[in-house]
């Protein structure tokens, strides 16, 4: 083995061994691209690939201080640093047509430089050097550019490595005595290999800086999963007992609604029997007084049907909200409630006291319809107390106040409500929210009617995103309390 080397001289043996240096740069450039940055990492292997063949097939012997370096071997130097430009672009992410281009027309004015420096001085090797420290240079600074935007991954690596050829070409430059051109072309080996293993580690790191993020983004993405899945079990669950309370609710209110047909139904049933014996024993007199329930519970049946539209309309369809004041509203219902039957004989009765509204934004004709209800009960309520009725005038309370009904507005947490407030018999303490349930009835027939009055103003409160709620009023009677969103 001594004697091979001995025979090939000290010249090839170096050309020789940079030519397997390099190859193993580039094998590993090539193994390395199969997980990080394909592309750049196969355009570095290609390069030193081509610089392993340059070294192994070029004659050791071709350049000498008389003839200098060949031409040959200048073009073939500019081909590498085109390469070099062009991967580490493709590396960097900084690939465009015009960054292209421009690589390639300089390639091409440095090779023309130095076929007219050639044709000058055939012997001028320090041209090609000039060239080479220059490119690394620019390699450099686009490297360290890179690491200012993008930390941590190696750049600042690689712009040190391609820093280290031009270092040698500034010391070829300050000593030429010392460091003749020749073995200054040999030496290109040692930053040569530096700046392909240099590439091969930032690739790595930043490989592992890329893994480490794509975990952590997959582990958020577990954790968001498993949160978006609790969270979906929690809704479900919501979900479920809400329909199982929607069915409940469903199944008393065809109970409730069943129980209050039958009722007129078979008084009307009833009567009209009544009316039709009557009518075949002749007592045409008799029929006659048999029409007027008949007509009560027809009344009856028909408000039923009303109310029950209006709570199953109230809480669809779309509703047109607009900023506007509650005075106009208030008057448009108690001007409805004069006109209806069972309220116009009471009104005149009780006392309204009124004050001052704010403007909201509303739908008037849904909020006429709550204040119609709320308005209604509290006049059916106020006249037609038992305990009023029943008093002499000389109690106190519910029995010596006269019939009083109050619309006013009180300022809560979330903002101004409007209240309707009576003085009648009140309701017993802690069910004030069943007073919103359909059918629901705290008093007998004489005070409470069909119980659905309530529900309608709950749901068109509701619509206008606020709440409704009953409280006593002090001393006796009823307070009805509700806002919209503002």
């Amino acid at each position: 083995m001594v004697g091979v080397l001995e025979s090939l001289g000290a010249l090839q043996v170096l050309a020789y061994s940079a030519a397997a240096v390099t190859a193993l740069v580039a094998v590993a450039l090539w193994v390395a691209s199969i997980y990080a940055d394909r592309l750049a990492l196969r355009l570095f292997a290609l390069r030193y690939a081509l610089a392993a063949a340059g070294w192994l097939f070029a004659s050791p012997g071709a350049a000498t201080p008389d003839r200098g370096a060949p031409f040959a071997s200048m073009m073939v130097a500019v081909g590498l640093l085109w390469l070099t430009a062009v991967a580490l672009d493709v590396y960097l992410e900084r690939t465009t047509r015009r960054r292209r281009w421009t690589q390639a027309l300089l390639a091409l004015a440095a090779a023309a430089a130095l076929w007219v420096n050639h044709r000058v001085d055939p012997t001028d090797v320090d041209a090609i050097y000039l060239v080479m420290g220059a490119a690394m240079c620019w390699f450099a600074w686009i490297a360290y550019g890179a690491a200012r935007s993008e930390h941590n991954v190696g750049h600042g690596i690689i712009a040190a490595a391609m820093l280290s050829y031009p270092l040698l070409v500034a010391a070829r430059l300050a000593f030429p005595q010392r460091l003749g051109p020749l073995e200054l072309g040999y030496l290109v080996t040692v930053p040569s290999v530096i700046v392909g293993v240099a590439i091969l580690l930032a690739s790595l790191v930043r490989f592992g800086r890329r893994l480490e993020a794509s975990l952590q983004r997959q582990r958020a993405a577990e954790a968001a999963l498993r949160e978006l899945n609790a969270r979906l079990e929690d809704r479900v669950s919501e979900r479920t007992s809400e329909l199982r309370q929607v069915v409940e609710g469903l199944q008393a209110f065809v109970r409730n609604v069943s129980h209050d047909l039958r009722g007129p139904l078979a008084g009307v049933a009833g009567v009209a029997r009544l009316a039709q014996d009557a009518l075949a024993s002749g007592d045409t007199a008799k029929a006659r007084r048999m029409l007027a329930p008949v007509a009560v519970q027809a009344d009856r049946l028909a408000g039923l049907v009303q109310d029950l539209l209006t709570l199953s309309t109230a809480g669809e369809g779309s509703i047109t909200v607009a900023e506007q004041p509650l005075d106009p509203v208030v008057d448009a219902a108690l001007a409805q409630l004069k006109l209806a039957p069972e309220s116009r004989g009471l009104l005149p009765a009780v006392t309204i006291e009124r004050g001052q509204l704010p403007a909201w934004p509303i739908d008037a004709p849904l909020m006429q319809q709550v204040f119609v209800n709320l308005l209604g009960n509290a006049v059916r309520f106020a006249a037609n107390c038992p305990a009023r009725h029943a008093g002499t005038g000389s109690g106190s309370g519910a029995a010596s106040e006269p019939p009083r009904v109050r619309i006013f507005t009180t300022q809560r947490a979330e903002g101004p409500a409007v209240v309707v407030e009576d003085n009648g018999p009140g309701f017993p303490a802690g069910r004030a929210a069943e007073l919103f349930r359909p059918f629901a009835r705290l008093h007998d027939a004489s005070l409470s009617h069909n119980g659905i009055g309530l529900s309608i103003v709950q749901r068109i409160v509701e619509r206008h995103g606020g709440r409704v709620w009953a409280e006593p009023a002090s001393p006796s009677g009823a307070r009805f309390c509700f806002t919209v969103a503002t």
